[in-house]
């Protein structure tokens, strides 16, 4: 009977209800945006908390990933170097010749062979400097009982000369490739071949190769390990790591997760492997997922509050704000705010509003600012715009090099490093002239190295101008398209750059004997900066250069292309001389 009673008095209730009042109050308004807003925010704060630890998980094992490709990139470029020196001199020098295949018949002989150990010694470590990663080589001739050693930072030479001894007498030290072995305790990378009776290689020890790779540790959590092709690990600083399994990207390793990251060796059976701390990569996300779920529960509970606090210190003020503009816009200027007590930021910004009016000049120079900022702001994103253009072209160069051409190679590479060291760092709006010019040069010497007994090129610049500031790489556009349009077939062209100073000015001449440039390019470029409107058959290169131009310089600068008779074609750039302290002093006025 209890029941029956409730359950009438409730569908009594019920049908008193007024539901219309309640769907359009502000109490069911509420209800619904907790339902409909706030508590699905909180579940898509739960659910993007977990994916953004995966993807913080991700991109540190992709960054770990590719670092660990460059360093054993590195390595297996060092095994390859020290493999072709060491065949190449064993086949070539001829005091290993002699060691190997001359008898010792009399004692000038014994003493020419003592000479020969020390000139081959000094051979070994000539041939191996430089080589940062692998410095250890050694001849053995077993025959002679002598072996020659060259190293800089094994200190374990002893057990490693027993080790190569022994399997030299075994019969099995030929093998032709990098492997991992072990030296009574010592873990190393070994090269051994044999030729005409006589073995030579190489070593590196896994502790040294790890010092030169930059240290076990690699952040905070990360363990180094080398292993091979099952898992067992070789050397790590972590003592009581003894096998991972290289195909389990998330291993256990003393009770904790971890991220396990490896790079393999084309050269050997070396894997290089990192394992990453789940819980460093983490650290200090779920405390701030947290922290967003309680402030959703708070707001929810202070939203009344909320809504009637913001009906009179927001609504109301801004409304009067938005009169006086609407006042405003129908011609009253005269119309000022009146100050009353809505809040301390409403008073200010009443006051700020009523000091404008007041001030249009002030006004003014705010739009001013605002655009120079633009301008700024374009002038950095034409100046990302440049990159270099040539990049595979300067690989394919350097892949095309000869063994013997090992000289031209080493030149190339520092051309290249030289070049992106500029290119990469050039993130400011001015450099010195003569910078600029060092890095024109270091640019045609690659092209040079592409366009063999194509063109000459010559860089002159005066002293005083060299200390003029200019944007980076603004010459290297007009360079690019001096060598690329100016060539005619049979024919050597000589390009030029030379820069003078002409008073308060410096003018900057790119030229060339090629074939001229078209008019119909030169009418674009007139078009170009007419209409400033890209145009896709004149080139990202020029059009960015004529931009920075202007925005850097405004009226104060000069560009001129021209066509010269009977052939080739002048680009002159005439610039104000602005020297570094006087770049520093319009910065701080600005």
């Amino acid at each position: 009977g209890h029941r029956k009673r409730q359950r009438s008095l409730f569908l009594r209730a019920m049908r008193r209800l007024n539901w219309k009042e309640l769907f359009s109050s502000a109490l069911f308004r509420l209800l619904v945006i907790v339902l409909a807003v706030v508590i699905p925010m909180n579940l898509l704060t739960l659910i993007m908390g977990h994916r953004i630890i995966r993807e913080v998980e991700r991109q540190i094992s992709l960054e770990t990933q590719n670092a660990l490709n460059l360093y054993i990139g590195q390595t297996d470029s060092a095994m390859r170097r020290v493999t072709t020196t060491m065949n190449s001199l064993v086949r070539d020098d001829g005091d290993y010749a002699r060691l190997r295949d001359k008898p010792v018949t009399d004692e000038t002989e014994f003493y020419r062979q003592i000479q020969s150990v020390v000139n081959l010694r000094s051979t070994l470590k000539d041939k191996l400097e430089g080589n940062t990663m692998i410095d250890s080589g050694f001849a053995y001739i077993p025959e002679k009982d002598y072996f020659i050693i060259s190293t800089n930072a094994s200190s374990h030479i002893l057990q490693i000369r027993s080790l190569i001894e022994r399997e030299a007498a075994d019969g099995g030290a030929s093998y032709r490739s990098w492997r991992l072995t072990r030296a009574e305790d010592i873990a190393l990378l070994l090269f051994i071949s044999e030729y005409r009776g006589a073995y030579y290689g190489a070593w590196v020890e896994l502790r040294t190769l790890e010092d030169a790779l930059g240290g076990a540790r690699m952040g905070d959590g990360a363990i180094l390990a080398f292993t091979d092709g099952d898992g067992a690990v070789w050397y790590s600083a972590a003592a009581d790591l003894i096998r991972l399994d290289l195909n389990d990207p998330h291993p256990r390793y003393n009770g904790a997760d971890y991220t396990l990251v490896r790079a393999d060796s084309e050269q050997s059976d070396l894997h290089l492997v990192q394992i990453l701390s789940k819980s460093e990569l983490s650290r200090g996300l779920p405390f701030v997922i947290r922290l967003l779920q309680i402030l959703s529960i708070v707001s929810v509970l202070i939203l009344p509050v909320i809504i009637l606090a913001m009906q009179r210190w927001v609504i109301a003020p801004v409304n009067r704000l938005t009169d006086a503009m609407e006042r405003i816009e129908r011609g009253d200027l005269g119309y000022r705010i009146e100050e009353r007590s809505a809040g301390s930021e409403f008073d200010r910004i009443n006051r700020s509003f009523n000091a404008m009016m007041d001030d249009v000049r002030d006004l003014k120079i705010s739009l001013y600012e605002e655009q120079l900022k633009a301008q700024k702001i374009k002038m950095g994103f034409l100046a990302q715009q440049i990159r270099p253009h040539f990049i595979l072209n300067a690989l394919n160069i350097l892949y095309s090099y000869e063994p013997e051409e090992y000289a031209l190679s080493q030149r190339m590479i520092l051309c290249l490093s030289k070049y992106f060291r500029y290119v990469v760092n050039a993130n400011m709006d001015f450099v010195p002239l003569r910078q600029e010019l060092d890095h024109i040069r270091n640019y045609f010497e690659i092209q040079q190295a592409r366009f063999r007994r194509t063109f000459r090129a010559g860089v002159a610049c005066d002293e005083d101008a060299g200390r003029c500031l200019i944007p980076p790489l603004l010459i290297q556009s007009f360079a690019e398209n001096a060598i690329k349009h100016a060539f005619t077939p049979g024919e050597i062209i000589d390009i030029s750059v030379s820069a003078r100073r002409e008073g308060a000015r410096v003018s900057i001449r790119i030229s060339d004997t090629g074939a001229g440039i078209p008019a119909e390019v030169l009418e674009h470029i007139a078009q170009f900066r007419s209409t400033r409107e890209f145009r896709r058959d004149l080139g990202v290169g020029i059009q960015n250069s004529i931009d920075r131009i202007d925005i850097l310089y405004s009226d104060r600068a000069e560009l001129n292309i021209t066509r010269t008779e009977p052939h080739g074609t002048v680009v002159e750039i005439v610039v104000p001389f602005l020297r570094e302290e006087e770049h520093e002093d319009e910065r701080d006025i600005g």
